[in-house]
């Protein structure tokens, strides 16, 4: 298999038709791992209402994180002699969430989005990213899991 991207001469020693498989997966994430920071972003400059401030924080925490997971892909495919499609248009050419999830999220162009209305899609695209949350009361004592 060829990939999909230019490869480069590199010392790994994995089969030249597994690393461009390897590669082209790679890609994939790492478009699918780029749009979903930017929708992390979006969630973040756009959060409007009484969560506002704890909401504002947690995303830019969120996207911070996702930011060293986008970066971890894109040195991985490089490692492997790839090319990094890391940028904003060719993540937008190649996320599947584009593809397979764009009715599921709600489309806020122009709007001031609510908390509540931003919430469930980006949660659910978190935990479809493999991250876990856990919910703090912050009416218990010692702020316990909820």
């Amino acid at each position: 298999m060829t990939s999909k991207s230019p490869t480069f001469k590199t010392s790994i020693d994995i089969p030249a038709g597994t690393r461009a498989e390897i590669i082209d997966l790679c890609n994939q994430q790492l478009a699918d791992t780029a749009d979903l920071q930017s929708q992390i972003k979006q969630a973040h400059w756009n959060i409007k209402g009484p969560e506002f401030i704890a909401l504002h924080e947690l995303y830019d925490q969120l996207a911070e994180e996702v930011e060293g997971y986008v970066d971890e892909i894109a040195e991985r495919v490089t490692q492997l002699g790839g090319y990094a499609m890391g940028t904003a248009r060719m993540a937008a050419e190649s996320a599947l969430c584009l593809a397979t999830q764009r009715e599921q999220l709600p489309h806020r162009g122009g709007v001031r989005t609510t908390a509540e209305a931003m919430g469930e899609p980006l949660l659910a695209r978190l935990q479809a990213a493999g991250l876990r949350f856990r919910v703090l009361d912050a009416g218990a004592a010692g702020g316990d899991a909820t």
